[in-house]
């Protein structure tokens, strides 16, 4: 078992060449954590201890993501992430809400949440095909583990 806090302030990260992956990191994580039990059944928020994650900029092939506030924990065997996550993608955007991350530090990892797509222009995708038209959709609960993606919306 490992109980405590983690805490990181003006923290950032780099691919190894000097370029910057994570810019602005400050982190304040209560923690308890288990490691090789199964996951708890999900605690309610009032009774999960939260912290916050902040992140100035996140640079990735898909675009500069930027201004992320969530709360967070590190409960036993489990990763909570609260709030919305927004990426910006192809003239629409992704957006995540609630993240959920079992056995976080295992192979038999398995993160849930629930996805939306607004509308993406589908002729933006790179490709010798030239796409038309847009998709979009609510995509419902979607599960991501070693295994593959699974989503339940429409």
């Amino acid at each position: 078992d490992v109980r405590g806090a983690i805490s990181l302030t003006r923290a950032s990260l780099s691919d190894g060449h000097g370029s910057p992956l994570v810019q602005g990191l400050d982190l304040e994580l209560p923690l308890a954590y288990r490691f090789g039990s199964s996951p708890p059944p999900m605690p309610s928020e009032a009774s999960t201890p939260m912290g916050l994650l902040r992140i100035d900029a996140i640079h990735s092939g898909a675009g500069t993501f930027t201004g992320l506030h969530l709360p967070v924990a590190l409960v036993p065997n489990r990763l909570i992430l609260q709030g919305d996550l927004f990426f910006p993608l192809l003239g629409g955007g992704l957006l995540l809400r609630g993240l959920t991350v079992d056995d976080p530090f295992s192979p038999r990892f398995k993160a849930s949440t629930r996805a939306m797509l607004d509308p993406v222009d589908l002729s933006l995708v790179e490709g010798s095909t030239r796409l038309q038209g847009s998709i979009g959709g609510d995509l419902g609960m979607v599960a991501v583990d070693r295994t593959g993606l699974r989503a339940g919306g429409c």
